[in-house]
């Protein structure tokens, strides 16, 4: 597994060995000396709930700890159940620790303490010095991680501040905070435009009221009763609602001159932590659609509903769960691709006619004009099983599903 760290060394032999669930999430950690072994438990979404450690505290010094967060999540202050302070804790910007400056004394508690959550509520580990940051390791005192991000993980052409892959929170820590967490965030898309897109998002499902909007702002979905086909389909979507790794911003851009229908990874923005309402923001990817498009595409119905419907889905698989390009293949965006698959699978389990290509195509007589084939899928003579190669679905193509527009009309590159 990538940026895993199994075992921390040293001159004088191993510091700490570690070890992963299939999710890449820490279930064990082993330190010898003193031979503690640690085991870490997490919840049905991925959150981790409890540890336990075979280093146990004698029954008459046990006791309950609460900690007191700051807006960036750092634990600052850990108070008994007498009220007593037992341990206090000071950062610098990047998360290093200020002990014995100021007016920070060991008889204001300040110094070590047996309390492994830190900086933002990372987990330290006190035989290296690192915060345990689940998708990497980080040393607060460098500001860095000791591993890269996946390059097209989170990386923009128009944000230089991305391109740094060993960077803490585009450099902005008193700002922005990088917890895990893939999440849709949806509270600067108010009125009709929330419902139309609501509308969309449960169009895309075949359901009815499936996908709403919880108190914070983000997409939920639920998706008790739908068929097999349609989950397998939607599983990327579903999955980016719910799962561990990154975060979308939806904003509207209607009759925008530079998006076409959708756009998503020209900006990151700052959206608020759910787990932490009074913290600060996290750095989120954009993706911005424009509804006022839709009036200028025409022809078959079900083809320009679909279309039109799955927008936000295509978008959200240009970045989840990996970076894809518009297309594959060496004849440029006359291919599908693993972006137009995918939502083609959602287009066959709804019924509906699949699209043939990934761009619209300039008609000969008029090149303003462009337009999008779409068909049905072939299928095997013998079994009757859907056909498919190295680029999806085989789409048999059928002259009755065109849509078009008019390219001048719709903006940006007016071609998807």
């Amino acid at each position: 597994m990538k940026n895993t760290a199994t075992a921390a060394l040293n001159a004088s032999g191993t510091l700490g060995q570690y070890t992963y669930d299939g999710d890449g999430k820490r279930i064990k950690k082993f330190v010898p000396p003193p031979g503690e072994t640690t085991v870490f438990a997490y919840d049905a979404s991925g959150k981790m709930v409890a540890e336990y450690s075979t280093n146990v505290e004698p029954v008459a010094t046990a006791k309950v700890n609460y900690l007191t967060a700051d807006h960036l999540g750092s634990p600052r202050i850990y108070t008994d159940a007498s009220g007593s302070v037992p341990a206090r804790h000071d950062y610098m910007p990047f998360g290093e620790e200020i002990d014995g400056v100021g007016g920070r004394t060991a008889g204001l508690n300040y110094g070590d303490d047996t309390i492994r959550k830190q900086f933002t509520g990372y987990e330290r580990d006190t035989e290296t010095g690192l915060d345990y940051a689940q998708a990497r390791y980080y040393e607060a005192r460098l500001g860095r991680y000791r591993s890269t991000d996946n390059f097209l993980n989170d990386t923009r052409a128009l944000d230089t501040k991305s391109w740094h892959l060993y960077a803490y929170a585009r450099n902005n820590p008193l700002k922005l905070i990088d917890p895990t967490g893939e999440r849709v965030y949806v509270g600067n898309v108010t009125g009709a435009d929330r419902d139309e897109l609501i509308r969309r998002i449960n169009y895309t499902y075949g359901c009815e009221n499936c996908v709403s909007v919880d108190s914070d702002g983000y997409l939920t979905v639920n998706t008790e009763g739908l068929s097999q086909e349609i989950l397998r389909a939607t599983q990327f979507l579903t999955d980016a609602f719910n799962s561990k790794t990154s975060y979308f911003s939806v904003e509207m851009a209607r009759d925008s001159a530079e998006v076409a229908f959708g756009d998503s990874g020209g900006a990151t923005v700052g959206v608020p932590n759910p787990d932490n309402k009074n913290g600060p923001q996290i750095s989120a990817l954009r993706i911005r659609l424009d509804f006022g498009d839709d009036q200028y595409v025409s022809g078959d119905p079900d083809a320009r509903a679909g279309f039109l419907n799955t927008v936000f889905a295509h978008e959200v698989r240009h970045w989840f769960p990996a970076a894809t390009p518009d297309a594959e293949g060496n004849s440029g965006l006359t291919f599908r691709g693993a972006v137009v698959n995918a939502i083609n699978e959602i287009l066959l389990a709804r019924g509906l006619p699949l699209r043939e290509r990934y761009s619209a195509v300039p008609r000969r007589s008029n090149p303003d004009m462009v337009e999008l084939s779409h068909g049905h899928a072939g299928r095997k003579k013998r079994s009757g099983n859907i056909e498919k190669g190295r680029d999806g679905i085989n789409v048999i193509n059928e002259t009755k599903r065109m849509i078009r527009w008019s390219r001048r009309n719709v903006g940006g590159l007016g071609i998807n």
